[in-house]
C-alpha cells in the first residue's frame, strides 16, 4: 500500500462521520469462492481479508460480515496470523431449515413489489389473507410459514410440478424411483 497513513485517516474520519450521525457502516463479504481460480489462492484471499477485519475492529462504526461456507474455514489455512482468534470468536455458525428459508421466501414475496399478486393467490385459495386487499404487511399463514409439505405444495401450486420442458425435471413423485442414466464411449 502506498500511503497506509492516508487510508487510515480516512477511516478514521469516516468512522467519526458515522458516530456523529449516529449510523454503521456495513460491508459483506460473501461467495468467496469466486475471488480465486483455485483453493490455494481462495484461502490465501479469505486470510487477507480477515486480517482486515480484524485492523476494521478497532473503529465503532466500521463493520465487516464474513459469509464463509464450512469447507472455506478450514481454520489452518485462514487464520494462522497473529489476533485471529479475535475476529474468528464472533463467528456465528448459519443452519436454516428449509422451512425457514421457505418462510422467508413467501414473506418477501408477500412483502415485496407485486406481493399483492401472492396474497391474493393465497386468500383465494385454501388460506385466507387478512391483507389480500390492502396495502399494508403481509403476514404468512402459520401453516405456510412452518409446514414443509404445505410450503412444497404451493411452490407447485404456483410454478408448477416440472422446472423444465418436460416431467423429467422437477419434482420427483414421492415413491417414484429415481433413474440414472450412466454414458459410456464405445
Amino acid at each position: 500500500m502506498e500511503s497506509p497513513d492516508a487510508v487510515d485517516r480516512l477511516f478514521q474520519e469516516r468512522d467519526a462521520e458515522f458516530d456523529w450521525k449516529g449510523v454503521h457502516f456495513l460491508v459483506l463479504f460473501d461467495a468467496l469462492d469466486r475471488c480465486a481460480d483455485d483453493w490455494k489462492q481462495m484461502y490465501r484471499a479469505i486470510r487477507g481479508l480477515l486480517q482486515a477485519a480484524l485492523d476494521l475492529l478497532s473503529y465503532r462504526r466500521l463493520r465487516v460480515k464474513i459469509f464463509l461456507r464450512s469447507d472455506q474455514a478450514d481454520q489452518t489455512r485462514i487464520a494462522d496470523f497473529p489476533d485471529a482468534s479475535k475476529v474468528l470468536y464472533s463467528a456465528v455458525n448459519l443452519n436454516w431449515p428449509r422451512r425457514d428459508l421457505y418462510g422467508l421466501l413467501w414473506h418477501c414475496l408477500g412483502n415485496g413489489p407485486g406481493g399483492n399478486v401472492l396474497r391474493v393467490f393465497l386468500g383465494g385459495g385454501d388460506w385466507p389473507s387478512e391483507f389480500a386487499d390492502q396495502d399494508r404487511w403481509f403476514s404468512v399463514p402459520r401453516e405456510l410459514a412452518l409446514d414443509e409439505d404445505v410450503q412444497r405444495e404451493t411452490f407447485h401450486r404456483i410454478a408448477g410440478r416440472s422446472m423444465g420442458g418436460n416431467h423429467r425435471r422437477g419434482r420427483r413423485t414421492p415413491g417414484s424411483p429415481i433413474t440414472w442414466k450412466i454414458r459410456t464411449r464405445g
